[in-house]
């Protein structure tokens, strides 16, 4: 099967921006882990005197494993962003395929397709591993005190 060319300016105009919108999530997952990194830092240099009273204050309070936490949610976005990124950008790709391919549009729609399972699969999925988590943090916090 081929597309018309209708359909390919469509097809491709969708390709681009695809591959954009990865390119900007796989930023955002990239920044987020560098913020998780960054964040350790600070946390580490909590003594230091260079660090403003008030933040060294607010950021004290903060037990070992409330760091630890912050440090991994920062980390799981931007390995989900990153993924999701990676994907979107992938599916683009097999889509801008289809434009300038012949006799293969099928194929290169389906794989196109098998991408974009995967990152709904991841978006599905995460959204309730945090919902978990966050009930599991509750009741712990709950039965701590």
């Amino acid at each position: 099967y081929e597309f018309t060319a209708e359909q390919n300016t469509v097809i491709g105009s969708l390709a681009t921006k695809m591959k954009l919108v990865g390119l900007i999530l796989l930023i955002f997952g990239a920044l987020n882990l560098v913020n998780a990194f960054l964040v350790q830092i600070l946390f580490t240099q909590l003594d230091n005197e260079t660090i403003p009273v008030e933040v060294r204050d607010q950021l004290s309070r903060l037990g070992k494993r409330e760091r630890w936490i912050m440090t991994g949610y920062v980390t799981v976005i931007g390995v989900v962003f990153l993924c999701v990124g990676a994907w979107t950008r992938s599916a683009g790709g097999s889509f801008g395929r289809i434009v300038v391919s012949s006799g293969k549009d099928v194929s290169h729609l389906m794989e196109g397709f098998r991408l974009l399972h995967k990152m709904h699969s991841l978006i599905a999925t995460a959204p309730v591993a945090a919902i978990l988590a966050y009930l599991v943090l509750v009741i712990v916090k709950t039965v701590q005190t």
